[in-house]
């Protein structure tokens, strides 16, 4: 049998993950793939708590079989997960919370009522003191955990277990069953994040958390769109999402529907299905909106921002020479999600943090999505140099024409050929032009908000029973304005 040396432990705790948020991601993942596993008729809630400087991670899924309980815990990459079904297939992202506090604990609930459980526990603060020492670094990955833990019998009462939150207790009291990730004296920087003025949207961006309600209800493209991605009778929809809550608190996504810009679309990648939007005659950044710039998700677990894509982009030559800042600062215009949907070719070869080109598959994403960001870089800027060519006066009318051609491919473009983009409009000097260009402007603006309007009111309406439709267009328009 090969031996794997001690000093694996530190790869995958510190070296893999490079922000202590990402341990919510880790537990809060193997309790989504243990409900979706689940046959158990129950909600697919998970519960997370902090209290007394103890992190809590709890759900109500089938757990571990109570004989691999004590193999799984003590092994690394030995999670019996399969990498096409769960994104947790490596087995070791339960050892992420390790450097993070003094006490790690996992606890097995098989039957709450008859108080049988199982327990392991790895002791964080050995770990800390004991990681780099010469007679650590001769131990193999299994003899430094047995050091480390401590797997108790069931001599005790469950509830000791549970730790000293009420809120856990009455969690399992409900269901019975499940599993219980307990991280005691949680280190000053987790400690830091987690009690940090952004902490709860920022998991609220992070996790597999739903859509607010209202951005379901929404007529047009915003409703079809977001229904799409979660849509419950899909199989394998991209935007997977669970019940979880921080502190009781259910977390949603924190995208309003003031956060749409005036033109959103779904863009195909192959490998993924991405949400887009942005305002079509000037793209730039509205520092007020939280929905701002690209996040990429695999089973709706966010794997990488905007700064990470667009860095590692550059770095395998792929941004047309653009600066990486520029580039950050064009797509931040926009508000973009992108879900993975090819589990086989793509997220198994998704690290922690970003995509590895391990294959093909991997190089073909990654060019789409370098494909996609010099689009939205060349629509900016084309269109800042239109808006800019019509305040001065000094230049010819084909110059003017010229800008704006080429804004307008720039944009259509972006936004793909199954896209309408509507026309951009100059009304810079619009108080300079004839009566007729003017009503041209006006019969642009009104046969765009009829189109819009029209599409919205054929969704709901029916057609095969209709005989005074344009009397009950009117009515309706009467009705939604």
């Amino acid at each position: 049998m090969t031996r794997v040396g001690s000093g694996i432990i530190n790869v995958i705790t510190e070296s893999l993950y490079d922000k202590p948020i990402v341990v919510f991601r880790e537990y809060v993942q193997n309790s989504v793939d243990s409900l979706f596993k689940s046959d158990r008729v129950c909600e697919k809630d998970i519960k997370i708590f902090y209290a007394e400087n103890t992190l809590y991670f709890a759900d109500c899924g089938n757990g571990i079989e109570k004989e691999l309980f004590d193999i799984q815990m003590g092994g690394i990459a030995d999670s019996g997960k399969l990498k096409q079904k769960n994104l947790g297939y490596k087995g070791i992202g339960r050892l992420s919370g390790l450097p993070y506090c003094e006490c790690l604990k996992f606890i097995n609930v098989i039957d709450y009522s008859q108080n049988e459980f199982q327990q392991y526990c790895l002791d964080g603060k050995k770990y800390a003191e004991e990681k780099n020492s010469e007679q650590v670094q001769k131990l193999s990955v299994e003899e430094f955990l047995n050091i480390l833990s401590e797997t108790e019998a069931q001599s005790q009462d469950i509830n000791e277990c549970l730790g000293t939150l009420d809120s856990v207790k009455e969690y399992f009291r409900n269901h019975n069953r499940g599993f219980l990730v307990i991280m005691e004296n949680v280190s000053p920087v987790l400690k830091n994040t987690i009690e940090s003025d952004k902490f709860e949207a920022n998991l609220s961006w992070l996790l597999p958390v739903d859509f607010r309600p209202e951005v379901y209800s929404q007529e047009g493209e915003i409703g079809d769109i977001t229904q799409f991605l979660r849509a419950d009778n899909q199989e394998g929809a991209p935007a997977r999402f669970c019940n979880i809550f921080y502190n009781d608190k259910k977390i949603l996504r924190p995208i309003a529907v003031e956060s749409f810009r005036n033109t959103v679309f779904k863009n195909n990648f192959e490998y993924a299905v991405g949400m887009v939007t942005f305002n079509g005659q000037k793209i730039q950044i509205d520092k007020n909106n939280d929905f701002s710039g690209i996040r990429i998700y695999i089973d709706n677990m966010l794997l990488c921002d905007e700064s990470e894509l667009v860095t590692a982009l550059a770095n395998y030559g792929y941004l047309n020479n653009h600066s990486i800042n520029g580039m950050i600062q064009a797509v931040r215009g926009i508000g973009a999600l992108i879900y993975i949907t090819d589990k086989t070719n793509i997220s198994s070869n998704a690290r922690r943090t970003f995509i590895e080109i391990t294959d093909n598959d991997s190089l073909q994403f990654l060019q789409y999505l370098a494909e996609f960001l010099n689009n939205i870089y060349d629509a900016r800027y084309a269109l800042s140099d239109y808006a800019s060519i019509l305040k001065d006066k000094t230049k010819k009318q084909e110059d003017i024409e010229k800008k704006k051609s080429d804004a307008l491919a720039a944009l259509c473009k972006f936004v793909s050929e199954n896209v309408a983009v509507e026309e951009i409009e100059d009304q810079s000097n619009i108080a300079e032009l004839s009566i007729q260009e003017k009503k041209t402007i006006v019969k642009k603006s009104i046969t765009s908000r009829i189109s819009k309007e029209m599409k919205a009111f054929l969704k709901q309406y029916d057609v095969d029973n209709s005989e005074s439709y344009y009397e009950d267009f009117l009515k309706w328009l009467g009705e939604h304005n």
